[in-house]
């Protein structure tokens, strides 16, 4: 997942719908506004530099942020998630091994450490919950090779990992999850003599995963992070080159994806909306933000280029459940993550940036209703 981030409208226990004056706009944004959709209080990053794992709360207003809570996990981290009903959230600990899990307040954003999964290896880049909870993949990428793991778990707590896959040469950073959890997706790192594409597994009912194949994408490049659409049918990202954008469509029997759009175009972050109709990308270069059209056939049109947006060295990105608001994390020293409204045209204004600490990587929103 991502979900590198995929977006759904998935119910959250224990919280209370929010009235019409909390997400304002939706029925122009495509989403339905009767009671129960869902909405984002709560933001969450993962550092790779200072080491903290942070909350923010989310202006249901302005969309602006505000630090909750901070937490210094036991090493830095890379991949974040989030569970689909529980208040639980799991980082990955990219300089050890393995993932980490927290509770949280889901009105204040304070954060509680759960537990941690460690199988003893090195550098855990990527970690993604199933839809229904009952257990997380993450993926270790630098001891001799890329190991893939599967940690059950129990009411949202992380339990002993369980070693599904080690096919794959070391470096092999990639790694995202089907919206139905039937399929797993890899790569084979062309920096450790693979030949980079996707790698397709089945999931194999939580047991040993079982390849599908390679697909490959243009000469050796590598998937950066995916987002899927809510049934699965289709398959976005960015090329790790940062000179491609992506689209697939997804075999809902084996998983394997088919390319429908490659386009060359400077792109790093690439994250859709709720509805599901449009994709924004980050442009690699200079500060500016593409919007593309998903078609039927999920192939991808340009609608717009909109320049002058605040920031670049973007690193990956989240939005609001509602699709009202969307974040970009800034992988600099300073490490920023920068707000922006969507507009009823789908267009973003800058809204401003909340210190997230050194190298800030990935980011989640909470899924509240």
């Amino acid at each position: 997942m991502v979900r590198p981030f995929t977006f759904f409208l998935i119910a959250t226990v224990g919280c209370f719908p929010p009235t019409t004056n909390n997400i304002p706009e939706l029925a122009l944004l495509g989403i339905p506004s009767a009671a129960g959709s869902s909405y984002s209080k709560l933001l969450f990053t993962a550092n790779s530099g200072d080491i903290t794992f942070r909350s923010f709360r989310i202006d249901q207003d302005t969309g602006a942020l505000t630090l909750a809570s901070t937490m210094t996990p036991a090493a830095s981290g890379i991949g974040v998630d989030i569970h689909p009903n529980l208040p639980y959230v799991y980082q990955t600990l990219a300089g050890s091994n393995g993932a980490t899990s927290y509770t949280f307040d889901r009105d204040s954003g304070a954060l509680t450490f759960a537990a941690s999964v460690s199988p003893g290896d090195s550098a855990t880049h990527r970690v993604h919950v199933r839809q229904d909870g009952s257990a997380l993949y993450f993926n270790s990428v630098q001891s001799g090779q890329t190991w893939i793991y599967r940690s059950p778990l129990s009411s949202g707590i992380v339990q002993a990992a369980t070693l599904v896959d080690f096919s794959e040469p070391a470096n092999s950073q990639f790694l995202a999850l089907h919206p139905t959890g039937n399929f797993l997706y890899g790569t084979s790192s062309n920096s450790s003599g693979g030949i980079g594409g996707i790698n397709t597994f089945l999931t194999n009912n939580g047991g040993t995963l079982v390849s599908q194949g390679n697909t490959n994408i243009t000469g050796v490049e590598e998937p950066a992070y995916a987002i899927f659409t809510s049934d699965g049918t289709g398959m976005f990202f960015a090329s790790n080159t940062g000179t491609r954008l992506l689209s697939y469509a997804i075999n809902q029997s084996t998983g394997v994806p088919t390319v429908v759009s490659n386009i060359t175009v400077n792109a790093v972050v690439v994250l859709m909306h709720p509805n599901e109709q449009y994709l924004y990308v980050t442009d690699s270069t200079t500060p500016a933000i593409r919007l593309f059209q998903i078609n039927a056939d999920k192939s991808l049109s340009l609608l717009n280029t909109m320049s002058g947006l605040s920031g670049s060295n973007f690193a990956t990105g989240c939005m609001d459940r509602a699709g009202r608001f969307l974040y970009l994390t800034r992988f600099t020293a300073a490490g920023e993550v920068a707000a922006y409204k969507v507009n009823s045209d789908f267009t973003l204004t800058y809204i401003s940036s909340a210190i997230a600490g050194n190298l800030v990587r990935a980011c989640v929103t909470s899924i509240d209703r």
